[in-house]
């Protein structure tokens, strides 16, 4: 069974927008916005910590990271704006 996180609205202050903590997730689609400073020490739109998820046409704005996600673990296709 794979898990499919797609075309969500994220909107607000939020230290991460999408967490990933499973192996082999679609997350394609989502329009990820933050405003305001965030406290926490996070600041990133997906924070992919899996293996083998796919990341694709993702709208991400205002993160200071955008994508926390190692280059072998994942397929990344995302609009940074």
């Amino acid at each position: 069974t794979e898990t499919i996180v797609k075309a969500n609205v994220i909107d607000g202050n939020a230290d991460i927008g999408i967490y990933i903590g499973s192996d082999g997730v679609i997350v394609e689609d989502n329009q990820l916005t933050d405003e305001g400073p965030d406290a926490g020490g996070y600041d990133t739109g997906i924070a992919d910590y899996g293996v083998g998820n796919r990341i694709a046409g993702n709208v991400i704005r205002g993160y200071q990271l955008p994508i926390d996600s190692g280059a072998t673990r994942a397929t990344l296709r995302a609009s940074v704006k």
